[in-house]
């Protein structure tokens, strides 16, 4: 039998959660005995005597403990924790540690009808005990604050800094100590919760060298100065001069001077130089933003919407890029570093290239060879290990023949090695690899024959460009032909690839398939190409140098356009073969598979750029479920866009398959109108065409782009028919994917019996839906039934989680913080929807950004924080100002500020800013007339005054829901409530018993248009 509970009452309570550690290890009959014992001494205490005389304390145990909530003051639970912990300090039998939290809470009953309490305040209070250890006396930032003020609690409070805990639940921890009696000892606890954030939130992308790196020690401190004067300091030098490893240990050195990151981009893996930006975007984690930029007309499509977006990001992080190998895209990586640099003046760049950016203010370093023994050495008197060319040779040669060692007969052919080799590291490392079949000394000869020519006149090329292509081409040739024609096809394949790719491919002519796996492990072993373990076996890989190398013997082969059209073959199969499976709800591995192999499939699309074709086009078209859930949004819409207006000869229906595709993109790009009109095309073709699996997929993207843009009333019936053709199809994947969003929005109505029923029918089909369970939360939500909607959430984000679907998690991270608001709890509130926000900027989704920020702008004023408030309300406002979207909530919020500040003037022109705006754009509607009323009585109007705080109400039952807010339009609370009967008092108590009733049966008689009238001119409209 459930408690008995009532929710609908929350008290703000002063918490102390105690609990004895190492309880559970105890006996049964020792448990009962020390928890007997704590309840005596906690009840001796004076504190909690006179608490319990006045009726001022709930307490209760809690299995290993205690919880009291105390409701006199917030001082009462550190007075409290302070005897308790005199009292035990010589009690080894009560190793006690103690939470502190204010917060709200609720009374409950349990079946023996014993008075309880529970709620956000009691959980809070727990979760900060749980970071303790004995002898800890732990309070959160809104329990210390409290006290910080008071010259008898200030100095016992000691700051521990911040900790994430369940739920992903912000703590900033204090703790409290009097002599002997607390610990100021950062609890192991904390420690752990730290690193584990560490993990999760990692500060860096650099790769995990699998070699050590020699030498350079000098070079390295004289980089990390360099960077220090300069904000781009670029790397320059011969592929294959260590540029690379250079630059990722001058990050790992300098990653504590970067807070927000040291972020390693390989540019390698790229030959279209537009797409720089998505690279760099996917290793910080930002997605697309969306086609317009502040300031312009959002009619206007922008030509860099991922710059928009990057800027954003990093324009206050204070961040370190390293950017590998720009040489072959050095124009579009010398504009795109300078756009990021110009818009982000905490960002500094070090970037790896063969020639400098050309970018003003750039610094160019030459990265010199390694140390290597002058030509006239005297090789006996001198320890040759103090090169860093020796070292790395036979470091590496050792990698690649455990008995090599260098001795007295082979330390003249190694010096003579790295001196021939310039001590160029990647020269020096091929040539190493060589022992596990040649002698040194018969390295050395070849490395004669072959560097005769280029080492005896002028060429026009640098001359260490010329060693390394010599050696490059000297490897090249020592391989047989098949290995030759393996190698120079390998240079198709862009990011890596797998060797049953590679099989498809390159397996034709002189290579059998068969031959290939060996003939490739022999390319490893040549150091020609490398191997990793990636998510889904091994993928083979080739350095930049020699994929280009290769490339170059490819072309003079005459295969190039036969190997291409394998490549793409073979992508386009793949893709082909695993779009079926794109339905996230049931597996992640075949996007995960897509996501391992997107290199290759850009390639493979690049090579139809130019070339419309039915083929490229139905990989386009396959790829819309990847690009959607994935976040790929502008590369998807480049691609739909180019399709759709090359004049391929596509069927109909192909047409209209992109034009579905495209339509979400749009629309998750906040251009609803464009992918209304697109989804309206779609469905109108396959009307044409009799496809009811079509016009079932139209239905529903035409149905939420206008749910999104107008308003669930203008949308729902083509949702509906969606389900209702998809029902008839059986086909149960798109249905669960449709009732899922139809649900939700269905829950965000007042028609809560058919959300009900959508969320019955999907939850049938499968128990897990992320979508479903995100409808059936709003419900519980909005009957009062927390505990169910945040279990239904959680449920729904450990799905989405699973999946990697960004979108989805932050919603559900919206509604955990409208649960966490409805039970006022607003720092958790808090919380969670920062995190969804952050998720939203990620994504690029700017609609979702301002939606998030004006629950931040007002769930800040209800914690008193009256400046951040500001700030989010009127970076929502900046957001919806630029996009041609609804400002009038942000600029409502910005003038209820102005109203609590005093400043009569700033809140008439922000009233008259939204007084002004047309009629049919201005939303919320009951908020303008309260705050116009507010204004009035501040003003002294107080007839008028009265009239509009009456007519608020009636305004806000007949005002519909913005459709713009996905139905998360901020709504009275609790502290807007106190605004609005503080304005009606003061206005009451200096009007007549007679002329206030007057003015009050005026207002509420008034229409909405009646209404809005008055609020008008009361601010001189």
């Amino acid at each position: 039998m459930p408690d008995k509970e009532d929710q609908s009452h929350l008290d703000m309570a002063h918490v102390l959660f105690m609990d004895l550690v190492g309880y559970s290890r105890l006996s049964a009959e020792e448990q009962s005995r020390r928890i007997g014992a704590l309840q005596e001494v906690v009840r001796s205490c004076s504190i909690y005597q006179q608490a319990e005389s006045e009726q001022t304390l709930l307490a209760h145990p809690a299995g290993d403990g205690m919880a009291l909530a105390f409701f006199r003051g917030p001082s009462s639970p550190a007075r409290c924790a302070i005897e308790v912990a005199e009292a035990v300090i010589r009690r080894d039998d009560l190793p006690l540690r103690m939470g502190v939290h204010s917060g709200p809470i609720y009374r409950a009953e349990d079946i023996n009808r014993t008075a309880n309490v529970r709620g956000p305040g009691i959980n809070v209070a727990q979760r900060v005990m749980d970071c303790g250890e004995a002898g800890h006396i732990l309070l959160s930032y809104i329990a210390a604050e409290s006290l910080a003020e008071s010259e008898i609690w200030a100095p016992r409070l000691h700051d521990l800094g911040e900790v994430e805990v369940k739920h992903g639940l912000r703590l900033r921890l204090y703790s409290l100590v009097d002599g002997d009696l607390g610990s100021d000892a950062t609890p192991a606890r904390v420690g752990e919760l730290r690193e584990e954030w560490n993990e999760e939130h990692r500060s860096h992308s650099l790769p995990v060298a699998l070699t050590s790196f020699i030498g350079r020690e000098d070079q390295i401190e004289e980089v990390k100065g360099r960077l220090r004067e300069t904000r781009l300091l670029t790397l320059t030098g011969t592929g294959g001069t260590g540029k690379t490893r250079l630059s990722m240990r001058v990050g790992e050195d300098v990653i504590d001077e970067y807070p927000d990151g040291v972020w390693f981009v390989e540019l390698a893996s790229i030959s279209d130089p537009d797409l720089i930006p998505n690279v760099v975007a996917a290793v910080l984690g930002v997605r697309d933003a969306p086609d317009q930029t502040p300031g312009e007309d959002a009619r206007e499509p922008s030509a860099q919407p991922l710059m928009t977006a990057l800027t954003q990001y990093l324009r206050t992080r204070r961040t370190l890029l390293l950017l590998d190998n720009c040489e072959h895209l050095v124009e579009e990586a010398a504009r795109f570093a300078e756009t990021l640099l110009l818009g982000c003046p905490a960002l500094r760049i070090l970037a790896t290239s063969r020639e400098i950016l050309g970018v003003n203010g750039e610094t160019a370093w030459r990265a010199p060879p390694l140390s290597i023994p002058a030509l006239d050495a005297d090789l006996r008197d001198i320890d040759l290990t103090q090169f860093e060319a020796v070292r790395l040779f036979v470091e590496r040669a050792r990698a690649a023949s455990a008995a090599f060692t260098l001795t007295d007969e082979n330390g003249g052919a190694v010096a003579a090695i790295c001196r021939r080799l310039d001590g160029i590291p990647l020269a020096i490392e091929l040539a190493a690899a060589r022992v596990r079949g040649m002698s040194v000394e018969q390295i050395h000869e070849r490395l004669d024959d072959r560097f005769r020519l280029l080492t005896g006149g002028g060429r026009t090329s640098a001359r260490r460009q010329q060693t390394l292509r010599a050696l490059v081409d000297w490897s090249y040739r020592l391989l047989t032909h098949p290995q030759q024609a393996l190698f120079s096809r390998l240079s198709m394949f862009s990011g890596g690839f797998t060797m049953e790719a590679a099989e498809d491919v390159c397996a034709f002519g002189e290579v059998e398939s068969w031959d290939v796996l060996d003939l490739l492990l022999q390319l490893v072993d040549k150091s020609l190409a490398t191997v990793e373990e990636g998510d889904f076996g091994p993928r083979y890989r080739m350095l930049e140098t020699l994929r280009e190398y290769a490339g170059e013997r490819l072309i003079e082969t005459g295969e190039a356009e036969q190997v291409r059209e394998r490549h793409f073959e073979h992508y386009a199969g793949f893709v082909l073969e695993l779009a079926p499976e794109f339905q996230w709800h049931q597996t992640a591995e075949p996007f995960d598979r897509v996501a391992e192999e997107h290199d290759n499939i850009r390639q493979a699309l690049a090579w139809t750029r130019d070339e419309p074709s039915q083929d490229g086009a139905a990989v386009v078209d396959a790829l819309g479920q990847f690009w959607l859930f994935r976040g790929h949004y502008s590369e998807a819409r480049e691609w739909y866009e180019r399709c759709l207006s090359a004049g391929a000869d596509l069927d109909a229906a192909s047409v209209a398959s992109m034009r579905c595709h495209l339509s979400s993109i749009l629309d998750r790009l906040g251009r609803s109108a464009e992918g209304r009109a697109t989804a309206e095309e779609a469905l109108a073709s396959f009307e044409n065409l009799g496809d009811l699996q079509g016009i079932a997929r139209s239905s529903h993207a035409l149905g939420y782009c206008l749910i999104q843009s107008e308003g669930y009333e203008h949308g729902h019936e083509y949702v509906e028919r969606a389900i209702a053709v998809f029902r008839e199809l059986e086909d149960e994947p798109s249905l669960l994917r449709v009732l899922g969003h139809m649900a939700v929005w269905t829950a965000l109505q007042p028609d809560s019996d058919r959300a009900w029923a959508l969320c019955g029918e999907g939850l049938q089909l499968d128990p897990g839906d992320t979508l479903c369970l995100w409808a059936e939360s709003i419900l519980h939500a909005k009957g009062g039934d927390y505990a169910r909607a945040e279990a239904a959430c959680d449920r729904g984000l450990l799905r989405a989680r699973g999946f990697r679907h960004d979108e989805l998690i932050a919603w559900l991270l919206m509604q955990h913080g409208r649960i966490a608001g409805m039970q006022q709890d607003y720092s958790s509130a808090y919380g969670y929807k920062r995190e969804a926000c952050r998720l939203h900027r990620k994504l690029g989704m700017q609609l979702p950004v301002t939606v998030a920020l004006w629950s931040l702008g007002q769930l800040a004023a209800l914690r008193g924080d009256y400046e951040r408030s500001r700030e989010h309300w009127t970076e929502a406002e900046s957001i919806a100002e630029a996009l041609g979207w609804n400002v009038t909530v942000p600029r409502l919020g910005v003038v209820d500020l102005d109203l609590v500040d005093g400043d009569l003037a700033a809140a008439a022109r922000g009233l008259r800013y939204v007084g002004r705006l047309p009629r049919g754009t201005r939303t919320d509607l009951d908020l303008y007339v309260a705050r116009c009323g507010r204004l009035a009585v501040l003003q002294g109007a107080y007839a008028h005054a009265v009239a509009l705080l009456a007519a608020a109400e009636i305004v806000a039952e007949t005002t519909p829901v913005d459709a713009m807010s996905f139905g998360f339009r901020p709504s009275r609370h609790a502290l807007e409530n106190l605004r609005l009967e503080d304005a009606i008092a003061e206005a009451r108590a200096q009007m007549s018993d007679a002329s206030f009733p007057t003015a009050w049966g005026h207002g509420k008689g008034l229409s909405v248009q009646a209404a809005v009238d008055l609020a008008d001119g009361v601010i001189g409209i």
